[in-house]
Formats: structure tokens, sequence, C-alpha cells
């Protein structure tokens, strides 16, 4: 039963545990039948949070791997956890040996290696269990469990600083030789076939090409690759990674931040430019030049995705905003030189452009995010509801300072869109620099490289219409979140006046301020709804099963959104003039719903993209996918941005 070989699968940094156990069952031959992709996500759902309690020690480990794996030792009975130790280290000694195949080009955190060795382990424990006719389920999954302790104690006992040290020594390892051989094999002696006759010589022993530890001391192996060699090396590591981390999640922010500036810009300039071009028309031309370009730039970049150069389209959707959103800055500013009719047909090409620009970096963007994982998608999801605060923040300082004579108005207000436009460009620019930078890093080259990544399908259609299949019901619970939105807000909230009576109103309640104080209140209230995912309990409060405390079925997230259509009569019947009488007149009130309106809009958004690009809450992301060809391509990233599509297309209903 000796399975040393080469892997024949290589991973992703985006990968998880159920990814590398479904490689790894593939080069076993698992059967799919008794142990689908559901069983493995069930089972890493009850045992993920208590893997690193219990475990057979690497020396029990290498007794019962050299008795299954080598000396074919198959009588019954058997005894589960010593079948599940010889799994468990087996796939230690394929991540050991393998490593560089398995994830080239990647410097992996502790937690992420255990992560991983874990699915390898559980692979083969169910290999050995189907091979050995294990028909009981509660076994099965125990020797899973045990296999998977296993791996990672295997891993930990090899990789600890200070054990590595002691292990090392050549007086603590002869001592554990003959700790060894006198507790499982007594009365052989070191030569003979299973017995333990060093790390050095174990790989020799059974075949390998390296010695499996195969570290600084004993070769140019995983330990040295890795910087182990000290404390200080380690320490060193730990720091790269978190930078790296803190460099990929402000990389995104950024990205969420630069997907809704163009039209935020552009909103901020409307009245500006409202004055400036005497056309009646002009404000439904200036919406229908963004939303309509921007639409169908978006369905033609999700259709087009599979393949595609995410990186080049992140860039050059930036380099697209950059150009026009500068352009309209300066074209604020000098307003008074140009004819209307030259006006006008610059700030519409301008605003077309950044929806083309716009489209492709929400497309690509949010498809690179959900390869990285739910962290970075969350990242997005804030810097877009930061952004919608800035501007209403701004709006309502320049109506505030709006003061003088109508002269000194114009100009102090085309200087401030001027400013505002300048630093717009600027927060594009650095987004460019720092994405740029991420590019370069070891992590994305390996995300992007990805074989299934870079394959154009030759059948969009049908890959589409499958991948749709698989989030469509998280894509219809951002759809009807974001239809409701637009349906009330700002098209019934804007005509709700404070009920206090002119003469005691504060300043900000008059009529003048009272919308752009609500857009506020919404703006802030959906910032912190799509913050609040990022919140969880603490471990000690949470079960084994407990994932997360937030929603992540598709069918409660959709109740959630179609709840929100009860806000649509609580608006009418806030105090709108001259409509019938109303019954929730208190400005408490509708401040009030329009806090409760803007965090679920936020809170479902941003969960329905983190669940529904997660294999381990949407289920269906595990089903292969059979485009004609056999073409092979990641339903996770396609997904992200199918789901974007449905968010669009939510917006276009509500507008």
């Amino acid at each position: 039963m000796n399975r040393h070989y080469v892997p024949n699968y290589t991973g992703s940094p985006s990968w998880q545990a159920n990814d590398f156990f479904n490689a790894h069952s593939r080069t076993l031959g698992l059967s799919r039948d008794r142990f689908p992709h559901s069983w493995f996500g069930e089972l890493w759902a009850a045992i993920r949070s208590i893997l690193r309690i219990g475990g057979s020690h690497i020396e029990e480990a290498q007794l019962a791997h050299s008795k299954y794996y080598y000396q074919g030792y198959f009588e019954p009975p058997y005894s589960t956890r010593e079948l599940a130790a010889a799994a468990g280290y087996q796939a230690f000694l394929i991540w050991e040996n393998h490593h560089t195949i398995l994830m080239p080009s990647f410097v992996p955190a502790m937690k992420e290696v255990l992560e991983w060795i874990s699915g390898i382990a559980i692979a083969e424990s169910c290999k050995l269990c189907e091979e050995l006719a294990f028909t009981n389920e509660k076994d099965i999954r125990e020797a899973c469990e045990w296999a998977a302790k296993t791996s990672q104690k295997c891993y930990e006992e090899t990789h600890s600083r200070i054990k590595r040290f002691r292990r090392h020594s050549v007086g603590n390892q002869r001592r554990h030789q003959e700790y060894y051989n006198s507790k499982y094999l007594p009365g052989q002696s070191d030569t003979m076939y299973g017995g333990y006759t060093g790390y050095d010589d174990y790989g020799a022993q059974y075949g390998y090409e390296q010695p499996y530890m195969n570290d600084g001391y004993y070769g140019n192996g995983f330990l040295q690759r890795f910087k182990y060699q000290s404390l200080d090396n380690q320490k060193d590591n730990d720091e790269e990674v978190d930078t790296s981390e803190k460099l990929t999640l402000a990389t995104f922010f950024a990205l969420g931040i630069s997907m809704l500036l163009p039209w935020n810009a552009l909103i901020l300039a409307l009245p500006f430019f409202d004055d400036a071009i005497p056309y009646d028309f002009f404000p439904s031309s200036l919406s229908a030049a963004f939303t309509i370009p921007n639409f169908l730039t978006l369905a033609f970049a999700t259709l087009t995705h599979p393949g595609s150069d995410v990186d080049s389209r992140v860039k050059r959707s930036l380099m697209l905003m950059t150009i026009p959103l500068a352009s309209l800055g300066f074209l604020a500013y000098i307003s008074g030189t140009f004819k209307p009719e030259f006006l006008y047909i610059c700030v519409l090409i301008c605003a077309t452009c950044t929806a083309v620009g716009s489209a492709y970096l929400q497309s690509a963007g949010t498809a690179i995010a959900s390869l990285y994982g739910p962290s970075h998608l969350k990242a997005i999801f804030t810097g877009q509801g930061l952004v919608a605060v800035l501007v209403s923040v701004f709006q309502l300082l320049l109506q505030i300072f709006s003061s003088g004579t109508q002269e000194d108005v114009a100009a102090a207000n085309a200087i401030a869109i001027l400013s505002s436009y300048a630093i717009s460009t600027l927060i594009l620019i650095v987004s460019a620099g720092i994405f740029y930078k991420l590019s370069k890093t070891a992590t994305f080259i390996e995300i992007t490289s990805n074989n299934k990544l870079k394959t154009p399908s030759l059948h969009p259609i049908e890959l589409m219409k499958q991948v749709n299949s698989r989030v469509w019901e998280y894509g219809s619970a951002v759809m009807v979140d974001f239809a409701v939105t637009l349906a009330v807000f700002p098209t019934i909230t804007v005509l709700v006046r404070s009920s206090d009576p002119i003469e005691s109103q504060p300043l900000l309640l008059h009529s003048v301020y009272f919308p752009l104080v609500h857009f506020l209140a919404f703006n802030l209230a959906d910032l912190a709804g799509r913050a609040l995912p990022s919140v969880e309990l603490p471990k000690r409060f949470k079960s084994a099963t407990i994932k997360t405390i937030h929603p992540t079925s598709s069918k409660v997230l959709i109740g959630m959104s179609a709840s929100r259509l009860i806000f649509i009569p609580l608006f009418l019947a806030s105090n709108i003039p001259n409509t019938a009488p109303s019954f929730l007149k208190h400005d408490s009130i509708f401040f009030l719903l329009i806090a409760f309106f803007g965090l679920s809009n936020g809170y479902i958004a941003t969960n329905v993209f983190t669940a529904g690009t997660n294999e381990q809450y949407n289920v269906k992301l595990n089903e292969p996918l059979s485009i004609p060809g056999e073409e092979e391509h990641n339903a996770k990233d396609i997904g992200a941005s199918v789901l974007v599509f449905y968010l669009t297309g939510g917006l276009s209903i509500g507008n």
C-alpha cells in the first residue's frame, strides 16, 4: 500500500482545507458518491475549532504509518486511531517532501499550513477507510478527525523551534531512536524494515529521494526555505506575513473607495454643472450617460471574465477613471470660458468613460478579493461605504458655507469642486500605486496565474449558466436589497421635512439642509452595516458547530431583503408635506427608520458576497463545472463577478 508519489495538482494561496481535500481525493481516486463535497463541509465545520486538541505524537504516527503503508498489515480488528495516525503522518510526509509542488512561490503562515495539511490527511483517512471496508459512519468521522489532528501535531512538533533544536542534537536523536524501537518494535534491529534509524535515514529506508525532515541541518529543504533557522528569522518571517496582509487589506479597501468614487463625484458636482449648463434635461442625461454604459459594460465584463487578465483589467480601469475625473474638476473650475453646448458634451463623455472604468473595476476587483477571502471582500464594501459618507459630509459643508453674493458663492463652489476632484484623482492614483505593489507579491502572482483563471472559455454562455445556478439565490438577495433601497432612497425620503415649527427648527433641520442631513445619516448607517460582518464573537463563546454569528444562508438573506419592503409604507407615513395625514411625524422616528434602513442595506449586501463566494457556506461552489471540451474554471471568482451584476441590476430596477 505504498503510495509515495509526486502530487499531480498545485494549490493556490486562496485554497482552504476543502480545496486540498477535493484535489487530493481526485488523486487517490476516492469515491465521490461516498464522500461528496458536502460531506467534507459538514465534517470540517464540526472539527475545525478543536483540531489542535489531541492527535498522535510523531513517534506513534510513524509506527502506524510503516504498519499500514509499508508493511501491509491489514488483519482485523483495525484500530481507528492507529489507522488515522497513519493517514495523518502520510499527509505530513506529502507536505514535507512536496510543498514546492503543492504551494510554489509562496511563504505560508503556520495556521495556513495546518489547515491545508488537514485537508490532505482527511482524504488519506477516507481512502484507508474505503479500502478497509469501514461502514460505520461514526468510525469514519472519528478516523478523519484524528488524522487531521495527527497531521497538525506532527507538523507542529517538527517545526517547533525549541523541540527542533532538542530533536536534532545527536544525543536526543539517538534517544528517540532507542525509545521508538524499544517501545514499538521490540527485538528488531535498527536496520530492519520498519525500524526507526533516525530522521536522517527514514526517507532512504522507504524510498524517498530526500530525508523527510530535510531542513537546514540535513539539506536544502522546507525549514531552510522558509527561514526557520533561528528565532530572529522566524520573527522576521511573521512580520513579512503581517505586512503583506496589511498591504492586501489596504489595497482592497482603496479599490472599494475607487469603485464608487466616480458616481459620487458626479453627484457632488451635479448642482454646479446644472447651473453652468442651462438644459432642463441635463440631470437625466448625466444619469443615463453613466448608468447605461456602466450596466452594459458590467454585463460584457462578467461574460468575458473567464480567462481574462484581471490584473490588467484593474490597472486599466483605474487609468480610465483617473483622466476623465481630473478633467471634470478642471472643467468645473473654468466652466465660464466654455459654451454650454461644449461643456455639456465634455461632461457626458467624461461620465461615460468613468462608468466604463468603474464597471471593469467592480467586476475584476471583486473577483480577485473573493479569491483572497471574506475579509478582503469586507474591506471592499467598507471602502465603498466610506466614500459615500465623505461625499455626504462634503455636500453638507458646501451648503452650510454657501453664503454671500451669487458670484462669490459660484467662485467658492468652483474651487471646492476642483479641490474635491483633485483629491478624488489623487485617491485613484494612490489606489493604482498600491495595487501595482500588491500585483508584484508572490501571493498575488500565484492567485492570478492559476490555470483555471487563465483559460478563456469557448462556451461563455454555458459557463455563465452553470455559475449562475450556483449563486443565483445569493444574487437575488442582493438584487432585492438594492432595488428596495433605490426605490425608497432618495425618491421618497427626500420629500420628508422636519415636523418642528419653522421658527424653532435647528439649523440642520431647515428645509435646505434636511435632505443632506438624512443623506449623511443613511450613509453612516450603511457604512456601519458594511463593517458589522467583520465583528465576531470570541471563540470561547462559540460552539464547535458555529462558524459565524452572521447570516450565511441564501434563503435567510432573501427573507431579510424582502422584509425591507416594510420601509416603503413607513417612509410614506412620515412627515411629507401636501400628502395624506402622517402617522410617523416625529423627526426622531424618521431618522431611526433611516438608520435601520441604511444599516440593513450594507449588512445584507456584505453578507451576500462573503457567504455567496465562500465554499463553506455556498456548497454549490464545490460542485465541478461540466463545460464542453473539459474546460476548467474557478466558479468562485466568476460567481463574485456575477453577484456584482446582480447588485447593479438591483440598482437599475430601483431607479
